[in-house]
């Protein structure tokens, strides 16, 4: 499926045909934030699927479609490949399961796990069932620069009178505390101003950005956190100067690393010696 030509958003659109979009996703403008040379080694040089890419697919399938995910996916069995027996039956199982996702025991036992424990928690199955949309494509353009930008919401939902945009993240921790360093560290809040601002850019309403947490080890701990307003504004002004670098080297079609020139560097402030060292 090419690019589509107006904004909107898509439905049945397939993640594959999603990721050939030609458009800026939020998390190629984390790479931008780097340099913009690390964003056009990553656009020119795609990522291979990993096993990781490849669980947290899994997870968000089964939790968000969880009639559907036997269907898609299948719990691959150990062969012995050194064997004609094990490579028999490897070709056999390929077979019987062509066109599905395959994933690891202890990798399908984890998407279960974790989607048991998503629709166990009361609030959190409240978001996932219903009347809503998951995984649909949004399309727009960046008003301040003109950039065809793309997002994949997990799903989109009524809840307590407005619309929610509900975001799926495994994580180690899903305390208050340790889930506000992972939405900092890995820059969340810009991922909710760039989905936000895309969604009122399609149809302007007012909306909120909703994690659902859940723990990856046992015993699978759920949060619920709705993104505060302020980091949300901090994003959007982060994301800003991020998108207008990348619209700026597209123009010129230079792609700077770092500064050229010799600059002064600095302990970080945590490492720096304290005065009873003194």
């Amino acid at each position: 499926m090419k690019t589509p030509s107006k904004k909107g958003l898509y439905k049945d659109v397939p993640a594959v045909a999603y990721h050939a979009w030609e458009a800026l996703s939020v998390s190629r403008t984390k790479t931008a934030d780097r340099s913009v040379l690390h964003y056009r080694y990553e656009q020119t040089h795609p990522k291979e699927r990993t096993a990781a890419m490849a669980l947290g697919a899994g997870t968000h399938f089964s939790t968000l479609e969880p009639d559907l995910f036997d269907a898609t996916y299948v719990r691959a069995p150990k062969f012995d490949m050194r064997t004609n027996k094990g490579k028999e039956a490897a070709a056999q199982f390929a077979l019987d399961n062509e066109g599905k996702e395959r994933l690891t025991g202890s990798d399908y036992d984890l998407c279960l796990a974790m989607r048991d424990a998503c629709w166990s928690h009361p609030i959190a199955r409240e978001f996932l069932s219903g009347e809503g949309i998951n995984e649909a494509s949004a399309l727009w353009k960046d008003t301040a620069t003109g950039l065809r930008c793309k997002a994949r919401p997990d799903r989109i939902t009524m809840f307590g009178g407005y619309y929610h945009v509900v975001d799926l993240k495994t994580t180690k921790d899903a305390s208050r505390s340790a889930f506000a360093r992972q939405i900092a560290n890995l820059k969340y809040h810009w991922q909710a101003a760039h989905y936000l601002d895309g969604l009122c850019a399609i149809e302007p309403a007012p909306r909120a950005f909703t994690f659902i947490a859940v723990e990856n080890t046992p015993p699978h701990a759920v949060a619920i956190y709705t993104m505060d307003e302020n980091d949300i504004d901090q994003g959007r002004a982060e994301l800003a100067k991020v998108v207008a670098a990348i619209a700026a080297a597209e123009r010129s079609n230079e792609w700077p690393g770092y500064p050229a020139e010799v600059t002064e560097i600095s302990l970080p402030g945590w490492a720096q010696r304290s005065p009873e060292y003194e």
